[in-house]
């Protein structure tokens, strides 16, 4: 990610939503360090299973106006699931 810009994340709940699919509630919170201003705090879910992991893309709209930086953000929650995926 740009350094302009920090993310940082904290998992606070996972649901199983059916038997494959289960959905994961990220504390969120995305920084301009330049600007030194938070542009972003709050929740977001995403729904993962075996074969991906999938934000649910109305919170990324809710939580930035800018397409340029939903898709960092998005990137970047898609990184941090990653690893945990497989001990949830």
């Amino acid at each position: 990610m740009d350094e302009q810009f920090k993310c940082t994340f904290r998992i606070q709940e996972v649901i199983d939503v059916d038997k494959q699919t289960k959905q994961a509630f990220i504390k969120s919170k995305m920084t301009d360090l330049i600007h030194e201003q938070v542009l972003f705090e709050g929740v977001l879910r995403v729904r993962f299973n075996e074969f991906g992991i999938y934000p649910v893309a109305k919170d990324i709209a809710a939580a930035l106006p800018i397409p340029s930086l939903q898709k960092k953000l998005l990137a970047e929650v898609r990184r941090y699931l990653r690893p945990h995926k497989n001990f949830l």
